[in-house]
């Protein structure tokens, strides 16, 4: 992380930090050149989208990858209490005999 700024001590002295914080990126150049690197990270962003059914322009495969997504998150919060309540009764029917 890098050192606070003197003026706000919450602020990082860069003014855009990328995904990863090692990378950094400063807003130096032509603004030919900044544009050029915008246009190039767009570009990569709709690549990077257009892979995804989350987004995708028919509708059932939109509505199945959210349905994936629903079904992960609700195995991901659900399987521990299913497992709870198959494991206390018999950690009690042991310890109650």
């Amino acid at each position: 992380m890098n050192p606070p700024n003197e003026s706000n001590p919450y602020r990082s002295p860069n003014p855009v930090e990328g995904p990863d914080s090692s990378e950094s990126v400063t807003f130096s150049g032509s603004p030919e050149a900044r544009i050029a690197r915008l246009e190039q990270q767009v570009f990569e962003l709709e690549r990077r989208l257009s892979k995804s059914w989350v987004f995708s322009p028919t509708f059932f495969a939109r509505s199945f990858a959210i349905l994936g997504h629903f079904f992960v998150a609700y195995m991901i919060i659900a399987l521990p209490f299913i497992f709870l309540s198959f494991l206390l009764p018999l950690l009690l029917e042991g310890a109650l005999k």
